[in-house]
């Protein structure tokens, strides 16, 4: 089992567009920064290719907006009423794609279609920097 967490903020693999001229394109605002952070981060573990079935858990820490802080001195201090779970776009599913790419990339695997199994979540950041803990196991 391999562990890491990448920290900046989560970006979504965006679908593929058309163009007026009739190719197609992936829009690539940040994707690719995020995607290269999470690969060199899978590098440094010195992963081997893994060739079989592979367990993957994702958890998405995203950054909060300033309104689930309190004001004055105690801006520092969450409101009561701020959400734990983080319920808005961008989707869970490709947040956990973009990392996939990344992966694959990384040659952690050859295909992300070795990933049998799939467990993602999405918190607000609280006392963490926004990011993603990665974690990977081979599936027996």
């Amino acid at each position: 089992m391999i562990t890491f967490q990448v920290q900046g903020n989560p970006v979504a693999q965006p679908r593929p567009r058309r163009s007026v001229r009739g190719g197609v394109y992936t829009p690539a605002k940040g994707i690719k920064a995020w995607r290269t952070r999470i690969a060199i981060a899978a590098r440094q573990h010195k992963i081997k290719t893994i060739q079989g079935p592979i367990i993957l858990n994702l958890m998405f820490f995203m950054p909060r907006p300033k309104s689930h802080f309190r004001t004055g001195r105690h801006a520092a201090v969450l409101k009561d009423s701020s959400p734990l779970r983080h319920i808005q776009t961008p989707d869970i599913d490709n947040l956990a794609k973009a990392v996939m790419d990344a992966l694959s990339k990384a040659q952690v695997w050859g295909d992300d279609s070795q990933v049998t199994v799939l467990n993602s979540a999405k918190y607000w950041a609280t006392k963490r920097e926004p990011g993603v803990k990665i974690t990977i196991t081979e599936a027996t």
